[in-house]
């Protein structure tokens, strides 16, 4: 509710790690289903009926690990049991964040457009301009741009406002699709023991005004943005 107080048109289902590989650890691999419908359901009740929901799918990869014989099946078996519950929950569309595996993600885009839902792909990149697994952004921003499974490109988490920005410079003309771009609230610094998030709201804003004038169609925050940032 507070970042819909906040302005929000979109809001996420709390579904980001909601796959059978991260609910495996805690013995609700047989859950996915469940997790993701209720998810979604309570995002729509909170959003009402002006706000759009967006169902959240997170990456089944680690950073580093790659699409096998072993584990492809498994992954494809996750994405539809994981889609069709977000859709059954009624969202508007999904958005796939903090992908760093193409492969991954294109294999799960045509999962998505089999329920004919809007699919937005987002990057998790370094400051460094690549992606996790060391892909040019470029390169992968151009990719996404030729996959027709994609409706609309993003970026998100890993790196700050300032970083970002120098990201979406060079590469919000590499697309026709609309560019979102999701920050995470500055790098974090260990204070007293507690990661916490330096980047004030103002600053964050600054830049998503930026964004804007580059183009970007969408801004949101990834971690640590708080309501107040939004």
């Amino acid at each position: 509710n507070d970042y819909i107080e906040a302005g929000c048109d979109v809001i996420l289902t709390n579904t980001f790690g909601a796959n059978r590989f991260k609910l495996e650890k805690y013995g609700l691999s047989n859950k996915i289903y469940e997790i993701n419908l209720a998810g979604a359901k309570i995002a729509l009740e909170t959003a009402g009926e002006n706000i759009y929901v967006l169902g959240c799918v997170g990456p089944c990869l680690n950073e580093g690990e790659s699409l096998t014989i072993e584990n492809i099946d498994k992954l494809k078996e996750n994405y539809e049991i994981q889609i069709k519950a977000l859709k059954d929950g009624g969202v508007d569309g999904i958005i796939m964040e903090t992908f760093h595996n193409m492969e991954e993600l294109e294999i799960s885009a045509e999962i998505v457009k089999k329920y004919n839902l809007p699919l937005i792909a987002c990057l998790a990149c370094k400051k460094e301009k690549e992606t996790l697994s060391g892909l040019k952004v470029k390169d992968a921003v151009k990719r996404l741009n030729d996959n027709p499974n994609i409706d609309a490109v993003g970026m998100n988490c890993i790196i700050g406002p300032h970083a970002m920005l120098s990201l979406l410079e060079d590469v919000v003309n590499l697309t026709l699709k609309p560019f979102v771009v999701e920050p995470n609230a500055g790098n974090p610094q260990n204070v007293d023991g507690r990661m916490i998030y330096m980047s004030t709201p103002e600053y964050f804003a600054t830049y998503a005004q930026n964004y804007i004038r580059l183009g970007a169609r969408g801004v949101g925050g990834c971690c640590g943005t708080k309501s107040k940032h939004i």
